[in-house]
């Protein structure tokens, strides 16, 4: 008996990570499939502790995906005479491992299928932060028509190691491994196990694996050194299947582009695809709405930012861009044709700083260091009520530095250099709640998740807060991975993903924000600090700009890997970006005082 619950009835098999048995849950009188962890004899007891904690911890994340239709549930871990037990869905059906030995190779479009569920799994586990490191025909298991199913599933820790997989040790099945995993120049996550699931795939149409040798250093040899062989029985499988077992990891195919492939996607675009000018733009220079921010020529007293475009909005139709900058007006203009709509919006005394509509379109709020939150109607271009005037700003740098209205509308969310984030009642304007207090230094960029559960925060003092928007009240610990302030944050569409850009020059990604896992790839490109960064609402494209005075685009985040080269042709620092609602637009703006709108269609 294990834990006072679970009756060991059989051993259903055993290798170097552990013993696998069936067993009998005693409470709700059902067969479930205990996992036995073994871990090396010979350990020191810290190391046995740390090991024992460490498979602990990841079956615990595996158990995060147990609702996944394509991953074997985890519902238990336990600790029984010093080992950990992993309590999981019993399948009674094969593996994909005993379907080769009995069959040979797989028919194409069965293998099409496998490929499918078995990407779903995995994009699953990426977007949870989760590694197998163990993809292989043993771990894909077939139950009726539920299709392929990925088990043993961030576990893995084999008992002949005496060192941590944090220092490097291989873990895996040598010719179901990925080369950046057996050489030591670092596990990449999803990326290496994608790899595995392409020598999966290879073995299920050929049956066998593209690189089982005689011996153990004769399959790693090959794997590290041999070109891969052409699978001679792929079919239309065979671009998914090479392109998962590229050797270099920045050339393989990210999750979303094996998707496509397997038919579970619409095709991504190529990656020689290009951001293009909007033929449309017009104004006296060739690409450039008209120069209306070039009234400041020369920085000011009092302005603490150069001048220029501070920030830019897109109204929830698409049919306007709001833009705010160093002459102290917000303008609007026509996205399509580059010219100004009405007149500017007047009243602040200094600089604009920030701009955000409303969700129905019927507000728009700006704000800046003059200490003021101003509402608009953007159909009139009145002032909506009197400004707000809540923060007092920190005496040196007084002042209001981004706002963000939740998805619902019925918060504005508001960041100062007093270091205090803001909530109120748009429609009253009202302050909500108390001030939300933790950041060390002034909040310089604010985003609410797409569900309006969540707010993230920016700050100098180099730190990223999640807070709950209805209490006011921090969610878990302060997300901590950069080296100077966080100047832009950006929640992706389906709210899993949260980007955030700083003056270290590097985009950090968060997996599911509130867990707090970064993402292992950090995007590095720019070679100065990153001021400004959108994800495109549709495709999830993310763009990023920066004082390199650069563009760049990034397809797939997770990988770290740029879409195509970055657009240049702003002269001065990029500090502000938004796409349009349907993503088709993308609107850049920067301190060379013009705002620049591209085009994601293909270059002819």
């Amino acid at each position: 008996m294990v834990g006072d619950r679970y009756r060991l009835l059989a051993e259903l098999g055993s290798g170097g990570f552990g013993r696998v048995w069936r067993a009998r849950d005693e409470t709700l009188e059902v067969d479930v499939a205990v996992k036995e962890i073994w871990l090396p004899d010979a350990a020191a007891e810290t190391e046995r502790t740390a090991r024992l904690k460490r498979a602990t911890r990841e079956a615990r994340n595996a158990a995060r995906l147990r609702d996944h239709p394509n991953i074997v549930a985890v519902h238990d871990v336990l600790v029984e005479g010093d080992l950990p037990w992993i309590v999981m869905r019993l399948v009674d059906g094969a593996s994909l491992e005993e379907r080769i030995s009995a069959d040979g190779r797989l028919p194409v479009d069965k293998v099409r299928r496998v490929a499918a569920d078995l990407l779903r799994a995995l994009s699953a586990a990426e977007q949870a932060g989760i590694a197998h490191r163990d993809v292989k025909p043993a771990n894909v298991l077939f139950a009726g028509d539920e299709g392929a199913l990925l088990t043993d599933f961030g576990i893995a820790v084999h008992r002949t190691d005496t060192v941590l997989t944090a220092t490097g040790m291989v873990i895996g099945t040598i010719e179901y491994t990925a080369p950046e995993r057996l050489n030591g120049t670092g596990d990449q996550g999803t990326t290496s196990d994608l790899f595995s699931l392409g020598a999966t795939l290879y073995a299920a149409v050929e049956g066998h694996s593209p690189f089982h040798r005689d011996t153990v250093a004769a399959s790693m040899a090959a794997v590290l050194f041999e070109p891969v062989p052409e699978p001679e029985h792929a079919g239309e499988l065979s671009t998914l299947i090479t392109g998962l077992l590229d050797k270099d990891p920045a050339q393989r195919l990210t999750t979303r582009e094996a998707l496509a492939l397997a038919g579970q996607l619409p095709k991504p675009p190529e990656k020689t695809r290009h951001f293009t000018k909007h033929e449309t733009i017009t104004g006296p220079t060739p690409g450039k709405v008209p120069a209306y921010h070039c009234v400041w020529a020369r920085a000011a007293p009092g302005n603490w930012i150069c001048p220029g475009v501070e920030a830019l909005a897109f109204s929830p139709d698409g049919r306007l861009l709001a833009s705010g900058g160093g002459d102290k007006t917000v303008r609007l203009w026509n996205p399509e044709t580059g010219q100004p709509i009405g007149e500017p919006l007047v009243g602040h005394t200094k600089q604009v700083l920030t701009v955000a509509f409303s969700p129905d379109g019927r507000l728009l709020a700006s704000a800046g260091p003059d200490k003021t939150i101003r509402l608009w109607n953007p159909a009139t271009g009145q002032p909506v009520g009197e400004p707000l005037k809540e923060h007092p700003g920190n005496g040196i740098h007084p002042g209001v530095c981004v706002v963000a209205f939740s998805p619902d509308g019925r918060l504005l969310a508001t960041g100062c250099t007093d270091k205090t984030i803001r909530l109120w009642n748009p429609a009253t304007g009202q302050p909500v709640g108390r001030r939300l207090t933790g950041h060390t230094g002034p909040v310089l960029s604010l985003a609410f998740s797409p569900d309006g559960r969540l707010l993230a925060s920016g700050s100098t003092d180099k730190s990223v807060r999640l807070w709950d928007p209805e209490t006011g009240q921090p969610v878990d610990h302060p997300l901590i991975a950069h080296l100077g302030a966080v100047q832009a944050v950006a929640f992706r569409s389906d709210g899993r993903l949260l980007a955030s850009g700083s003056e270290d020059a590097i985009v950090r990604l968060w997996w599911d924000p509130a867990a707090g896992r970064p993402v292992s790839h950090p995007l590095s490109g720019h070679t100065g600090p990153v001021t400004a960064l959108a994800f495109d609402p549709v495709g999830g494209l993310l763009a990023t700009g920066g004082q390199d005075n650069s563009v760049r685009f990034w397809w797939d985040p997770a990988t770290g890997r740029p879409l195509g080269d970055p657009l240049t042709d702003h002269t001065r620092p990029v500090t502000a970006m938004a796409f349009s609602p349907d993503g088709k637009l993308l609107a850049t703006g920067g301190h060379d005082k013009t705002i620049r709108m591209w085009s994601n269609a293909p270059l002819p």
